[in-house]
């Protein structure tokens, strides 16, 4: 990937970035289902979920440009919704859960054919 292409990508997810946390929707999806936080490393974008406590069954799926968090909680499905500027069917995903707290890896770098799928999650 070239130098000006790797530029373009970064300002793109920045302000991707910037959009999804000015979004009103956002904080109020953090308080009425439950939290999440996005984070970049040099190879990888990480979400954070805290998930309720109370909950029973947590899933992790990927269509197209979305990952899709959803809890139960007591029989009622909380569910995020994360929209990706790009496909992340075509990228490794990974989660991992340990007590709440809910994480999910995407590497930078494209690896797969795009394919809808659940993530395995591990604790």
């Amino acid at each position: 990937m070239t130098s000006s292409k790797k530029n373009s990508d970064s300002q793109s997810i920045d302000k991707w970035l910037e959009a999804l946390f000015l979004d009103p929707l956002t904080t109020f999806l953090d308080e009425t289902a439950f939290r999440i936080d996005i984070f970049e490393s040099g190879t990888q974008f990480i979400i954070e979920a805290d998930i309720p406590e109370q909950s029973t069954d947590t899933t992790v799926a990927l269509q197209e440009n979305t990952i899709i968090i959803s809890v139960n909680c007591g029989g009622k499905i909380r569910s995020r919704k994360v929209d990706w500027p790009f496909d992340v069917r075509e990228h490794e995903v990974g989660a991992y859960k340990m007590d709440q707290l809910l994480e999910i890896s995407i590497n930078k770098e494209k690896t797969l054919a795009p394919m809808n799928r659940l993530i395995e999650i591990k604790r």
